[in-house]
């Protein structure tokens, strides 16, 4: 036995492996583990109540503040006579959360809902849980009765406009559902690219480990138009914005929205001289569009206020405070006289709309203006829109005014730029006169035609083949004889013709502070872009308002106005100015450079024959009580009737008003546009705007004899 020295160590090991092996040690060891993770667990627990429990508490606790702004109104457009032309209202909305509206409600809304309504006990009754559904969906249909009955509208009304809106998020709904399959199927996960070797490999496991996690299909969508209200009454009294926010308990998921609208009280007067107010773009703020209230949109916008909401977790409002006023806009009185721009645009009116009219103009444009201030007292346009309509149109309504044929939504008082021709023989007599090629004296013999009776002639030739014998310049105006101008217009050359023509200003903006106002056109035969060559013709053409040359009733008007003045160039204005604001000498008078009051005195002669001689071709706007020079324009368009321009200054002894009527298309300025300013000097009479100025003498047209 002594030869066996292993035989206790072996024994040992036996010994030792049935100890570690029993079931006491093993639990043991478990043990220790278990209260070793529960230790660890309790230290967790009380480090969390007892440390860091307010970093749970307090997002549970923590009151948001929440924004609103308070709208602010927008300033008024009054006209000189003190009628409000345009002015923002407070209009109340009524608009329900989306998932009120909704049938049957969203399941997840619903779950919601119920739970918020029943305590822990209940909540895992179903038949409580029906119970509360069945309770929701009386709540829904009580809501639309109530709202019914407030608002005056039928409950039938209500739940059709809440399908509609409905059925149109369902359609939203579907579409972006379409474009996420669409988007999962490009996206699917490529398998291993053997193919291009190991590049492949590690490409396509570089773009699974580098993109994001898609969507899955089983994923809801939710749009945000399901997350909002929506308008379902519009325009409510404050009696139902009182009732609603009074008890907001019997009206759940409804909101009371405000906003600004802008009325037009006089409906669709001035429209291009006013223009709109409304939203652009594809976005919530509201600017000025064209006209007045495009130009001193600064002026008439107001600055916003915000009020500040302490709302808790569950959506509750605890408290509201204002934190800024809202500042509205500053008013705008313009220069216009609302009673004689009504009248100025129901004359055109009747003009369009003549059946007896031959031909029939397609449009027009009626400027009355101080001559020495520049104010437009009235600056009508035809045809016309419906500005408060134009603030939200139907499709049918904005179709009709994009497909109507004589384009209402064109400013033509400041836009349309056409041949004036005759009234621009204004510009030709004073070139003449101050270049001395021709002296108020001189007699010049018309035949009716220049060199030969198949061009250049006459429109009393035209037509009964005479000419109009000897005449002075005073007479050609009179008369409108282009052989006359013909010939003034090959002594003066065309540098001296076109100098003059920018001295009275066209070719150039009149600087009125409405927006987009057109130049018109004054060719040059310097201009290396011409887009014709200038011959002797060319000038001949441009000394009768014919050819290229295009102007604005506008540029007409102030030409007319500096003759009346005696030859200062006055910029328009739209806005009423006042002496303190800004003196009217410092702002709108510009002396015509080389004008001097000799050549004035002739051509107002001429441009009072106009009216008052019997040979005028201005008779037709002979007004009682009311003297006036003035130009008739008879504008030849290729292949289309001519356009009939009258233009000048009343009355002659104080010029104090300078006019300008033309129709677009209209034949015949004396004959067409002539009875419309014999209305409208009635009119300014009527309103105190003119003093009589009529006289025994001037009673007395044939006095100018053969002047």
């Amino acid at each position: 036995m002594q030869n066996q020295p292993f035989s206790d160590l072996g024994s040992s090991r036996e010994d030792s492996n049935r100890i570690g092996n029993s079931p006491q040690m093993r639990l043991g060891i478990l043990g220790g583990i278990i209260v070793g993770v529960v230790f660890l667990i309790g230290i967790r627990v009380c480090h969390v109540q007892a440390m860091i429990a307010q970093q749970f508490i307090s997002p549970w606790e923590k009151i948001q503040l929440v924004e609103e702004t308070i709208p602010a109104r927008s300033g008024r457009i009054l006209s000189r006579d003190g009628a409000v032309l345009a002015f923002d209202e407070t209009r109340y909305d009524l608009a329900v959360d989306y998932r009120w509206l909704e049938e049957p409600f969203d399941a997840v809304w619903l779950r919601r809902q119920v739970y918020s309504r029943l305590d822990r006990n209940q909540r895992d009754d179903p038949v409580a849980r029906e119970l509360m559904e069945q309770e929701l969906e009386r709540d829904r249909q009580a809501l639309f009765e109530k709202l019914s009955s407030l608002t005056k509208v039928p409950t039938d009304v209500l739940l059709s406009r809440a399908e509609r809106l409905q059925k149109r998020i369902e359609r939203m709904l579907v579409s972006v559902e379409a474009r996420r399959s669409d988007s999962l199927a490009e996206n699917d996960p490529q398998p291993l690219d053997f193919s291009q070797g190991l590049s492949g490999i590690i490409e396509t496991i570089r773009k699974e480990l580098t993109t994001p996690p898609r969507r899955y299909q089983s994923d809801p969508i939710i749009l945000k138009e399901e997350l909002e209200p929506h308008v379902l009454v519009e325009n409510v009294p404050l009696s139902v914005v009182a009732a609603i926010q009074s008890t907001p308990h019997r009206f759940p998921g409804v909101h009371v929205q405000s906003h600004a609208s802008r009325i037009y009280p006089l409906g669709d007067v001035a429209p291009h001289l006013i223009g709109l107010r409304k939203a652009s773009g594809g976005s919530d703020q509201i600017t000025g569009q064209g006209g007045v209230e495009e130009a001193f949109d600064d002026v008439l916008t107001g600055h916003e206020g915000t009020k500040i909401h302490k709302v808790n977790r569950r959506g509750e409002t605890l408290s509201s405070d204002v934190s800024q006023d809202p500042i509205d806009g500053k008013d705008v009185v313009l220069t216009i006289d609302s009673r004689l721009q009504r009248t100025a645009e129901e004359l055109l009116d009747q003009a369009l709309s003549n059946p007896e009219s031959d031909p029939q103009p397609v449009g027009g444009v009626v400027i009355a203006m101080d001559l020495w201030t520049g104010d437009l007292l009235a600056a009508a346009a035809a045809p016309r829109y419906s500005l408060q309509m134009m603030l939200k149109p139907s499709e049918a309504e904005w179709k009709g005014i994009l497909e109507h044929p004589h384009q209402p939504l064109f400013p033509r008082a400041t836009k349309m730029a056409i041949p004036p021709g005759s009234v621009f023989k204004v510009v030709t007599s004073a070139a003449a006169l101050e270049q001395g090629e021709v002296t108020p004296d001189e007699v010049l013999e018309c035949r009716g035609y220049l060199n030969s009776p198949d061009q250049l002639r006459c429109m009393i030739f035209r037509k009964y083949g005479l000419g109009h014998g000897e005449i002075h310049l005073d007479d050609a105006l009179c008369r409108s004889c282009n052989v006359f101008f013909y010939d003034l217009a090959q002594r003066v050359g065309p540098d001296v013709l076109v100098d003059w023509s920018s001295r009275f200003g066209f070719g150039l903006p009149t600087g009125i502070e409405l927006p987009s106002e057109s130049s018109g056109f004054l060719p040059n035969p310097h201009d290396p872009e011409a887009s014709k060559k200038w011959y002797p013709g060319t000038s001949m053409q441009l000394a009768i308002g014919q050819g290229e040359l295009l102007a604005t009733p506008l540029q007409v008007t102030r030409m007319m106005a500096s003759i009346g003045n005696g030859g200062y160039l006055v910029t328009p204005r739209v806005r009423l100015v006042q002496s303190r604001e800004l003196p009217d000498t410092e702002r709108t008078l510009k002396k015509i450079p080389g004008l001097s009051e000799r050549s004035l005195t002739t051509i107002r002669h001429g441009l009072e024959m106009v009216v008052h001689h019997p040979h005028g071709t201005g008779v037709a706007a002979l007004t009682p009580s009311m003297t006036m020079a003035a130009k008739t324009g008879t504008a030849e368009v290729d292949g289309k009737p001519d356009h009939a321009w009258f233009a000048g200054y009343a009355p002659v002894e104080s010029p104090r008003v300078a006019f300008c009527v033309v129709l677009e298309h209209g034949g015949s300025g004396g004959d067409a546009s002539g009875p419309i300013v014999k209305h409208l000097m009635t009119e300014m009479i009527g309103l105190g705007l003119l003093r009589p100025q009529w006289s025994e003498e001037t009673t007395q047209v044939s006095e100018y004899g053969a002047n």
